[in-house]
């Protein structure tokens, strides 16, 4: 184990120097196979190991099975097929078209609920936009912060 690391490390150490080197590069492909092949085989037997020793407990084993399976955080994870930029742009573009949408169904239901008139209030007339904000006590607060849902 610990010598196909250091071979993996040094080859590694080789391609940066040299990264042109089509030699390097195969080699160090091959190592990092090795490697993984390694990591594997060493992952393998530890849980093998975790569950023979909860063999008898079936809570244990179903906790292990979920981790293994990656259940909890399975879901949270990013693609790896694509690359950072384009996930942050998919990221930008959706919550901008979030925000677009907000403001589009604040300004339908602004108009469908106007008359001729403008509505005032104690900002002035109302708008799709927060321009203003109502000062209230630190009571106020404290009795809006008690009354919310758990």
């Amino acid at each position: 184990c610990q010598k196909a690391r250091t071979e993996a490390r040094r080859a590694q150490r080789k391609m940066a120097k040299d990264p042109n080197n089509s030699e390097l590069c195969e080699l160090y492909g091959e190592k990092c196979v090795d490697k993984a092949i390694i990591i594997d085989k060493t992952r393998n037997r530890y849980y093998d190991g975790k569950l023979a020793t909860a063999k008898n407990d079936p809570k244990k084993t179903h906790r292990i099975i979920n981790h293994l399976l990656d259940k909890e955080f399975g879901a949270n994870k990013l693609p790896n097929d694509t690359d950072d930029s384009a996930i942050a742009q998919k990221f930008s573009s959706f919550f901008n078209e979030k925000v677009q949408s907000i403001y589009t169904n604040i300004d339908k239901t602004n108009q469908e609920n106007s008359t001729n008139q403008p509505v005032f209030t104690e900002c002035g007339p109302s708008v799709s936009s927060l321009s203003c904000f109502k000062e209230i006590s630190v009571e106020e607060l404290m009795d809006l912060a008690m009354n919310l849902p758990d």
